[in-house]
């Protein structure tokens, strides 16, 4: 499989790759991907942060865990972050001319959509539960997010359905959301104003 070079692509696909590079390599950024490995994985790249920092670049971390090219590394890492969403990511990955079986397995379930109910505060996909809220007298983001999307019948991306339109909050709700979750995701698209969710890359 010969990978496309950067000047081959799109002037566009250009600007928002070179866009999601530069926000991958701030430091912050580095230390939020080391957390997102397993103790084994971290293990693998030197058992602390401050030896993987000294030792890899950030894309380099993703590479000496899963061995994929440096564009992919860059690629998938920006949607483990919610720096990009899944369809952004399945066209960067089209653009470089990289496939994985993860295209093929969203396309195949692309009709399943989550089930969300308000009332016993369960969020189900594939008839399996894969969220459980406790019932709270104040609406929490957790629930206000999945309102939004049960009431625009779970489209792939939707408005930023927060009271608090600040993209600091929508970031912190979408990391408490990804918690525990093994077969959906969610990601902020357009700087915060738009969220969107996806099958979990495996």
């Amino acid at each position: 499989m010969t990978i496309k070079k950067f000047d081959e692509l799109p002037e566009l696909i250009q600007t928002n790759f070179n866009s999601m590079v530069i926000r991958i390599n701030l430091p912050r950024n580095k230390m939020r991907l080391w957390e997102v490995f397993s103790p084994k994985q971290k293990k693998a790249l030197g058992g602390s942060y401050e030896n993987a920092e000294i030792k890899y670049q950030t894309w380099a971390m993703w590479k000496k865990i899963y061995h994929d090219p440096e564009p992919v590394c860059f690629i998938e890492i920006g949607y483990k972050l919610g720096l990009i969403d899944l369809p952004t990511r399945d066209e960067f990955l089209r653009e470089i001319n990289y496939k994985t079986k993860t295209i093929k397995a969203v396309k195949t379930n692309k009709n399943l959509k989550p089930i969300w109910k308000k009332v016993t505060g369960e969020l189900s996909y594939n008839d399996e539960l894969i969220r459980k809220t406790r019932p709270r007298k104040c609406l929490t983001n957790a629930e206000a997010i999945f309102n939004a999307f049960h009431k625009a019948r779970w489209k792939s991306t939707i408005p930023n359905p927060l009271n608090n339109k600040d993209p600091k909050i929508l970031e912190d709700s979408i990391r408490h959301l990804r918690k525990g979750l093994s077969v959906i995701t969610f990601s902020s698209v357009r700087r915060g104003t738009e969220i969107s969710w996806g099958l979990l890359v495996p």
